[in-house]
């Protein structure tokens, strides 16, 4: 055992037979079948040094054609990070012959980092790409941006399922976000541009709201607002909380009753 591990560790090109992958193993995919969205089970094999992954399927939609293995080649890998029980263990991948972002599904947590680490992943980016203080607060570029998300999702997406629930590529999140507030031309994007799913847009909107340097609601009124809505009193809960909300800054109140419109329709 000592002298095997001793030859793996001076010669580790040695331990890979030519032609053989890399890695290999079963994944999953989501892929819309007759019945709706589903997850498919594929064997995967990925070869690091052409950076190709061949899927073959393990299930063939009914009635369709038999499907033969699909190579595709590598561009980029990074972990996806959800709370959704369905989409654990997931990591995105771009590739040059499907246009948009793949999304895999490992077998366990351990089964992801071995794809992870073979397929040179990274880790999501979860820093704000709006760097500068100012642009994380509510500015002119701010409600650009959040009227143009809403503008977009009420056009296209009102009647998509799991509209707000549903999480978007973090690639591709970061890629909007890094687009709409460049410093040198800010707001200067095309929404209805095809790369930008529903899905994007969602979970950029979430993404912006949630960075900012103070919540909607301001942490002044935190105490108040979370008071008055444990209130058992109904009259008194509406009246305080109606109170409250006119407290807020012009341009806070603004912004709240721009995502409560949004969010009634």
């Amino acid at each position: 055992m000592e002298e095997l591990k001793k030859r793996m560790k001076e010669a580790p090109q040695t331990c890979k037979l030519p032609g053989q992958p890399t890695i290999e193993g079963y994944l999953y995919t989501q892929e819309k079948w007759a019945l709706g969205i589903s997850w498919v089970k594929y064997y995967c094999q990925y070869e690091k040094e052409t950076k190709t992954l061949t899927m073959t399927p393990t299930e063939q939609k009914p009635g369709a054609k038999q499907q033969g293995p699909l190579d595709l080649t590598l561009k980029y890998c990074v972990r996806r990070k959800t709370e959704s029980i369905d989409k654990r263990f997931c990591f995105d991948i771009e590739t040059n012959e499907r246009p948009g972002t793949i999304t895999l599904q490992a077998l366990s947590e351990a089964n992801r980092r071995l794809w992870m680490e073979a397929m040179d992943g990274k880790e999501p980016i979860y820093h704000s790409p709006i760097t500068k203080q100012e642009e994380m607060e509510l500015n002119d570029i701010g409600f650009k941006f959040v009227r143009k998300c809403i503008n977009v999702i009420e056009t296209k997406g009102i009647k998509t399922e799991g509209l707000y629930r549903t999480v978007g590529s973090n690639i591709q999140v970061q890629k909007l976000l890094n687009a709409f507030f460049d410093p040198k031309c800010p707001g200067d994007v095309d929404f209805h541009y095809s790369d930008w799913d529903i899905k994007t847009i969602t979970s950029s909107l979430k993404f912006y709201l949630r960075n900012l340097s103070e919540p909607v609601m301001t942490y002044r009124l935190h105490k108040e607002l979370v008071s008055a809505a444990k209130s058992d009193n109904l009259d008194y809960r509406l009246g305080a909380i109606h109170s409250l909300v006119y407290k807020l800054p012009e341009k806070n109140r603004e912004m709240l009753e721009l995502i409560i419109r949004h969010l009634v329709k």
